[in-house]
């Protein structure tokens, strides 16, 4: 069993303000973004360290974090603020600017929400909400391009504020979810086109506000939380690979027992124990939800 924690389990500061999360598959732990710091949250007591910022480490500022990876191997975080891409050494905390706003490198970023990060190739691909385009960045040198967008990059399926992606190795493909929208657009990887992989046309339970997206690539499927499904309340879906077609996993009032959900930010798969974490931090509170993905049952495991 895995124990999480915010201000009423385990020792240390109390999360501020979470969005973000990167899931230590050997189970050990789970590393927080909270504002301007990396916490450190231990699965077996629910002590929570900061192990980057507020004087921890040296380097840049962080500001708030919207996606995190691990590279469990080389003990370090990947993390993406609004502008900026950083990697951070996990035993000493300190951070490295890798891209971002002001280095003078294009494209340059204004807004992004969310990155998909393929270690084998040393390559992330980043949302950029603003100027509504995938740009790929090689984690070694910054440098970067844009692989889709709706002006030059690639052919086909017009990006509606495209928010959150995901790595589809097997199909060699970035998959990226609408966050005004209720469709899911896959990118091919080596030229940048786009095509409907999940919209209206699909069968299955209706996505409204894409929020997160993960991968449960054992089950062939994709992981998706929107704001609103079939219910007009938020919901965890999963998207088949091949078909597009969706299905319900937990949703309030329909499939599942437990709370609501509120304002999800991030999401960590589990797949082999058939799990989802959610952390949110809506109404000016912070939560890490479990979701078996299984049942639908949700249960609050920090608050």
């Amino acid at each position: 069993m895995c124990l999480f924690s915010d201000g009423s389990i385990g020792n240390g500061q109390h999360f501020s303000y979470p969005r973000s999360s990167a899931y230590n598959p050997s189970g050990r732990c789970v590393y927080i973004g909270d504002n301007h710091v990396i916490r450190r949250d231990d699965l077996a007591t629910g002590n929570r360290t900061i192990i980057s910022g507020d004087g921890t480490g040296t380097g840049p500022q962080l500001n708030t974090l919207y996606e995190m990876a691990l590279d469990e191997t080389n003990q370090q975080l990947y993390a993406l603020s609004l502008n900026a891409l950083y990697r951070i050494d996990l035993t000493t905390g300190n951070r490295i600017y890798i891209a971002g706003y002001n280095d003078g490198k294009i494209p340059a970023f204004t807004k992004t929400s969310d990155m998909a990060i393929d270690l084998a190739s040393q390559t992330a691909w980043l949302i950029d909400y603003d100027q509504e385009e995938v740009i790929q960045v090689n984690l070694v040198t910054g440098d970067r391009f844009v692989l889709s967008d709706n002006i030059s990059q690639g052919t086909g399926q017009v990006f509606n504020y495209p928010f959150s992606i995901v790595l589809d190795t097997v199909n060699s493909r970035l998959l990226v979810g609408e966050g005004d929208g209720t469709r899911i657009v896959a990118v091919d990887m080596a030229n940048g086109n786009r095509s409907v992989l999940s919209d209206a046309s699909n069968a299955g339970p209706t996505m409204q506000s894409i929020r997160v997206l993960g991968m449960d690539a054992s089950r062939n499927r994709a992981l998706v939380s929107t704001n609103g499904g079939s219910t007009n309340l938020p919901s965890l879906l999963a998207v088949d690979l091949s078909s597009g077609d969706r299905t319900m996993i937990s949703e309030p009032g329909n499939i599942g027992t437990g709370p609501m959900f509120r304002d999800n930010q991030t999401m960590a798969v589990d797949s082999d124990n058939q799990r989802v974490f959610i952390m949110e931090s809506g109404d000016g509170t912070a939560a890490l939800m479990n979701i078996d993905m299984q049942s639908g049952d949700r249960v609050i495991v920090s608050q």
